[in-house]
């Protein structure tokens, strides 16, 4: 089984490579947690796989998919785990929070990769060139290739992480703040562009958003920004930080 997360389709896009190449089952986090179960179970057969595969979000998980985790139950054998986590430039230490979560369900993590994709933060960031965003999208299909063949031997302690700089504060300090400040949707807004499509409301991931006539926020957010990057119209703003930028979705996405 492959977990994925996803809000404008690079790790969806990787999450599809590795299942096809390894002709695995691919769940959406989303789909499970909105499961009303306090637990949620798992049969893992004998040679299966434990993927999880998401977006670094502010040098750490997103927190659905450590809500996923703890909410965890498998039966049966051990699974060979393995993660991929796709960002800008660099992940921080989200592979050791996510590590440190999967210990706690006793599934010692066998492999872990960083994938650099384009940036979709369009909060911090404007859109990248298009040079840099086919460019960034031609290296890492080229190693998502050589991911699957890691994870088809079964390799052991393949850890091919990009840290980056001052990891260990970005990952404490500023994803802690990003958790207690950052995760509401009050911020969102529409311009004259929005034509009521319904989009934003039927793709957002924890069903925050409800359109009639205009879309409304509610309730909790994950910050995964496919609302406003994936709106047809690019009439969703955030306040006015993403008036007169670039929108960006994986071009295998539609």
């Amino acid at each position: 089984m492959i977990f994925y997360f996803s809000g404008t389709g690079n790790s969806l896009h990787v999450a599809r490579e590795i299942s096809n190449y390894l002709g695995d089952k691919l769940i959406f986090i989303p789909d499970e947690t909105s499961k009303s179960e306090t637990t949620l179970n798992y049969d893992i057969k004998d040679g299966d796989y434990l993927g999880f595969v998401f977006p670094v979000h502010a040098w750490g998980p997103p927190m659905i998919v450590l809500e996923f985790i703890n909410r965890l139950d498998l039966a049966g054998h051990i699974p060979y785990v393995f993660s991929v986590v796709t960002c800008g430039e660099e992940e921080g230490k989200t592979t050791d929070i996510l590590r440190r979560s999967l210990e706690k369900k006793s599934l010692p993590l066998s492999s872990a990769f960083t994938l650099v994709m384009p940036n979709s933060y369009i909060l911090s960031y404007d859109v990248e060139s298009e040079e840099v965003i086919n460019s960034k999208l031609l290296s890492a299909d080229e190693k998502i290739k050589d991911i699957c063949k890691i994870l088809e031997n079964r390799e052991v302690n393949r850890y091919q992480i990009i840290s980056g700089s001052f990891a260990y504060p970005k990952s404490k300090v500023i994803n802690n703040f990003f958790r207690e400040y950052a995760l509401d949707n009050k911020h969102f807004n529409v311009d004259e562009n929005c034509n009521g499509c319904g989009l934003c409301e039927e793709i957002c991931p924890i069903h925050s958003i409800h359109v009639n006539g205009k879309p409304h926020w509610k309730g909790a957010c994950t910050m995964c920004l496919a609302c406003l990057n994936r709106c047809p119209t690019h009439a969703i703003q955030y306040d006015k930080k993403t008036v007169n930028k670039g929108r960006y979705v994986h071009p295998d996405i539609r």
